[in-house]
């Protein structure tokens, strides 16, 4: 590839994010045009860096005219039946997909991405979707967490053909090391990890490199019987020059000295993760992967370890992620932010975990068809809250029953209001309607409200017009349509609790038919906005939606 190509490429890379191309992301488009590429790293790799400078030097408008006539135009993928683009490689009927999510905490809209695309091709090409939990470290993988991932795709309505645990494949893992010990692609090294760290940045090896075969069984053996954690690492025997430092000698495999929730303590030796992956991958006949592409440089490694145990590695799509705007995603971080008492759980109605989002009232055709409009594509982008909102509302405000809830109450008496029921639609436009007892001169309005209609006239929804002077009285049932029109709950009403978007919650009054709601129901109050109950009882507690 000559330099003019590099070029090219970088130009279009910067201006696809912000004026800054990166090397990394370079790299990677260039062994997509051109494979051969992937041998020649070391080579390249000073002259891409060259050219990434100096295209990071230049302003954003000659970033573009460099581009030269017509500029850069994002390529447009070819789209199969559903609006995803073509798989490469792929056949109908043959196609494996997969997706490994490590049980360490519950499932966010990232993971449900990565699962739902893999499971939608699969389901285009009429192949099989596996779902594996690659549940390698004892230290964070619990049993809640496989089943949190569980519960949140299959409430998604994923479904799949085959359920696998890394946890299962102990055995021809460890078959699998001692035939790279033996083929010598693989040794058992017992340097500390600041060691291998520096020796990995520097590129060069230690003793244990060139041990023999025997020494490295030896070794292992150990590995498996008394060696304290963290007493040795397999690595693979790769080169520790390698421009592409993933490939620098990597550890494969380590000791974790703790009982597993599947396994207790049959095993000690763990897969990391490149071995883990792949070799699943290989066992599971997996064709096709969709995954982000932070670990795009990473494919090398596990091209390379399917290749030294005889296995052809899978077609691998790499994809953008995306965040949304100040949303907790890191694992380590909710962990510690619950037992700091931060959050209130892994359904705290902050997080963007799908349990936070099924309690806060987002539906699964929501969620899917928001993530679909993300596209499949290596492009990353940040959303606001507001646009998944936008897809919930969609889909909920059709079926969502409209009833009366006050959340700064202030209880007025209207003089001369009638009593008795009052008759109103369930949802706009809806011939189907309910009825709402008034017992007493007594309603509750919002703070606000009150405050805001001193000396005016105004319309209380379907009820009455009423003059809000120094003395409120009742004008007439009907609710004049040039007035303010505001809501409002027949006393003494049903006090409720709302659970809000930032964790806090809210008290105030609704109207007595709260009561015969089912958990889960999505409703919207008046003015309010949309809420979905969580609990029934003396004083029902619901999560507010969105408005």
């Amino acid at each position: 590839m000559d330099e003019k190509t590099i070029r090219k490429i970088a130009l279009a890379n910067a201006v696809d994010h912000g004026g800054k191309a990166e090397t990394n992301s370079v790299l990677g488009k260039m062994i997509a045009a051109d494979p051969s590429v992937r041998a020649r790293i070391r080579e390249l790799m000073p002259e891409i860096q060259r050219i990434v400078a100096e295209v990071n030097s230049m302003d954003a408008e000659g970033q573009t005219s460099s581009l030269g006539p017509g500029g850069h135009k994002k390529a447009e993928p070819k789209e199969e039946e559903g609006g995803l683009p073509e798989l490469p490689g792929a056949r109908k009927g043959k196609v494996v997909t997969a997706f490994p999510p490590e049980p360490s905490k519950y499932p966010h809209l990232g993971h449900a991405k990565s699962a739902l695309v893999n499971y939608e091709y699969a389901k285009l090409y009429k192949g099989k979707f596996v779902l594996r939990f690659e549940d390698s470290n004892p230290d964070i993988a619990k049993k809640e967490y496989y089943d949190a991932i569980l519960k949140g795709l299959a409430w998604l309505g994923i479904k799949w053909d085959a359920l696998d645990y890394l946890s299962d494949h102990m055995e021809e893992y460890y078959r699998a090391i001692e035939k790279l010990i033996k083929n010598r692609d693989a040794y058992v090294c017992t340097c500390d990890q600041e060691t291998v760290k520096k020796m990995r940045s520097e590129g060069f090896g230690c003793e244990h490199r060139v041990s023999s075969v025997q020494t490295s069984m030896d070794l292992w053996k150990r590995m498996l019987g008394d060696m304290k954690q963290g007493g040795a690492t397999v690595r693979m025997k790769i080169d520790m020059s390698h421009a592409n430092t993933t490939l620098r000698d990597p550890s494969i495999a380590r000791i974790i000295d703790k009982p597993h929730p599947r396994t207790k303590k049959k095993y000690r030796v763990w897969p990391m993760y490149d071995l883990g992956t792949s070799m699943l991958d290989a066992w599971e006949k997996v064709t096709h992967r969709v995954r982000t592409k932070e670990f795009e440089l990473r494919k090398e490694l596990q091209d390379h370890i399917l290749s030294a145990l005889g296995f052809k590695p899978p077609y691998i799509t790499e994809i953008g992620r995306f965040e949304v705007k100040d949303a907790v995603t890191q694992g380590r971080e909710i962990r510690e932010g619950i037992e700091r008492g931060i959050f209130l759980g892994w359904d705290d109605p902050r997080l963007l975990t799908l349990a936070a989002l099924r309690r806060r009232g987002f539906t699964p055709e929501a969620i899917k068809n928001f993530l679909m409009s993300t596209g499949v594509t290596k492009n990353e982008s940040v959303y606001e809250w507001q646009v998944i909102e936008s897809f919930n509302r969609k889909a909920i405000d059709p079926v969502s029953e409209r009833y009366f809830a006050v959340m700064e109450p202030v209880k007025c008496k209207i003089e001369g209001l009638p009593t008795g029921k009052i008759s109103l639609p369930v949802m706009p436009g809806s011939k189907k309607t309910r009825e709402i007892a008034v017992r007493t001169d007594e309603v509750f309005l919002e703070k606000g409200d009150a405050e805001g209609m001193k000396d005016m006239r105004a319309g209380l929804m379907f009820l009455c017009t009423a003059n809000f002077g120094e003395v409120k009285r009742f004008v007439s049932k009907e609710v004049a349509q040039e007035t303010l029109k505001v809501h409002w709950v027949p006393a003494p009403g049903v006090r409720i609790r709302i659970v809000m978007p930032d964790g806090t919650t809210k008290s105030g009054v609704a109207e007595p038919a709260v009561r015969k709601l089912k958990v889960g129901q999505s409703v919207q109050f008046y003015r309010v906005g949309f809420c979905r109950v969580d609990k029934l009882g003396k004083e029902p507690v619901l999560y507010f939606s969105h408005k």
